[in-house]
């Protein structure tokens, strides 16, 4: 089960938000407001699971999904949005 998760979202209430959940269910929460944030996490410390945005100034989440692929494979990664196509 993974136990260090890597949090990037650029909306700091979202990412707080998820951050004190994950928290309180005994994860370990590493946080980055952008792309470029989590590739110098990611460079710093290993993490089992990266929960992403998507849509993210600079850097956003299918850029960040390619990075992690060829420098760590292994690593699970979940790409979320909050945008929908009926908003």
């Amino acid at each position: 089960m993974p136990r260090r998760i890597l949090l990037v979202e650029d909306h700091l209430h979202i990412r707080k938000n998820i951050a004190f959940f994950l928290r309180t269910e005994g994860y370990e929460v590493n946080e980055a407001s952008n792309g470029k944030e989590a590739v110098q996490l990611l460079e710093r410390d290993e993490v089992d699971l990266v929960l992403s945005d998507v849509v993210m100034p600079g850097l956003g989440g299918f850029h960040l999904l390619r990075h992690i692929r060829s420098v760590a494979p292994e690593v699970p990664v979940v790409l979320m949005s909050g945008f929908s196509l009926n908003a």
